[in-house]
């Protein structure tokens, strides 16, 4: 991917590129969603799932030892309470510029709390992956939850919905969200990305952070 030049450095994000010939690549600078995925490919090894794994383990040292380039994603080594890990993923620490829930969860995971990041941005409050990626997903279910005044940002000004007792309860799963309000747009029906809210409302709840407001 950055040998591709998908990767800028100056905007710290993955843009698409036009592939005009063998040596011509212009980078499409849209951020979009394209930017984001490489932060989904990530996941950590320990010492005790390489010693599983002794065939993966025998290719994973020799690309190693063959890629140079790629050890920062490729096998950095990072040790928290006297245990080593390995991570594997598309992006090192230093290029956290946007992040994913659940990506940041497993680098939290990775890095633990000797890693730490300003959140909220330009706040210059310093706070660990694990603390952002639970207060992003608090935001995200917040779109669900009743606010101050009794509403549910979801239902937007539908009325009936913010209202009524026989609909207020009855949470659809929208295909998009206005980005200022909440509001679900789109088809009301969709059960697909939507759906995994549930997941984050049991992961905040197991952290005592979400109410009995669903």
């Amino acid at each position: 991917m950055r040998d591709k030049g998908l990767w800028d450095e100056q905007d710290g994000f993955f843009y698409d590129v036009l592939a005009l010939d063998d040596e011509q690549r212009v980078p499409l600078r849209v951020r979009s969603m394209v930017g984001l995925l490489p932060l989904t490919a990530v996941t950590t090894l320990g010492t005790a799932t390489l010693r599983r794994l002794p065939d993966f383990a025998a290719r994973f040292r020799w690309f190693l030892a063959n890629k140079p380039a790629y050890r920062d994603v490729v096998g950095a080594i990072h040790v928290r309470d006297s245990a080593e890990g390995r991570l594997l993923a598309v992006v090192d620490a230093e290029r956290l510029n946007y992040l994913i829930i659940d990506a940041l969860h497993r680098y939290a995971r990775f890095f633990g709390d000797d890693t730490l990041i300003e959140h909220p941005a330009g706040s210059g409050s310093k706070v660990t992956l694990t603390a952002v990626a639970d207060d992003l997903a608090r935001r995200l279910v917040s779109i669900f939850l009743d606010d101050t005044r009794g509403r549910r940002p979801v239902f937007g000004d539908t009325s009936l919905f913010q209202t009524h007792p026989d609909w207020h309860d009855l949470l659809p799963f929208h295909e998009y969200f206005h980005g200022d309000t909440g509001r679900g747009v789109g088809a009301s029906h969709q059960t697909g990305w939507t759906a995994l809210v549930a997941h984050l409302v049991m992961r905040t709840a197991d952290r005592g952070a979400t109410s009995n407001q669903l």
